[in-house]
């Protein structure tokens, strides 16, 4: 029996679900939600960015771009468990994100990864935070 080489992330299918945006007292919010519960979040918040990856405890969460990678250690506080990464908005990730070719990719410990599409909710948010 012939052993498949593994395929790559750029050739996964994407995560069933959407994005969706608001706006709270805190400030914006992109939220890729399946049908049963919201599976990743990016908010701003005092020209800050934060990525969260909701999960049963600290996680270390890789963020994986066409252009580029970069790795969150797991820092959930009280109120979060899961991996979350805090950006200033100008940090070059964010743009990796929102010209990433097609879709980008979420993996964290122990969880299934997320191959998410760069939907214009994702840059509206990063704008708010710019401005």
């Amino acid at each position: 029996m012939a052993v498949l080489p593994p395929v790559a992330w750029e050739d996964r299918t994407r995560t069933a679900g959407n994005w969706t945006y608001r706006r709270d007292g805190a400030g914006s919010v992109a939220e890729f939600k399946n049908a049963e519960q919201s599976i990743f979040t990016i908010t701003c918040g005092a020209g800050r960015v934060t990525l969260h990856r909701p999960g049963p405890e600290a996680l270390v969460m890789t963020v994986t771009t066409t252009t580029s990678s970069k790795r969150f250690l797991g820092s959930p506080d009280s109120l979060t468990h899961g991996a979350v990464g805090t950006l200033p908005a100008n940090d070059p990730l964010l743009d990796a994100i929102i010209y990433s070719r097609g879709k980008f990719m979420v993996s964290a410990t122990g969880l299934t990864d997320l191959i998410l599409p760069p939907w214009p909710e994702i840059a509206r948010v990063v704008e708010d935070c710019r401005n």
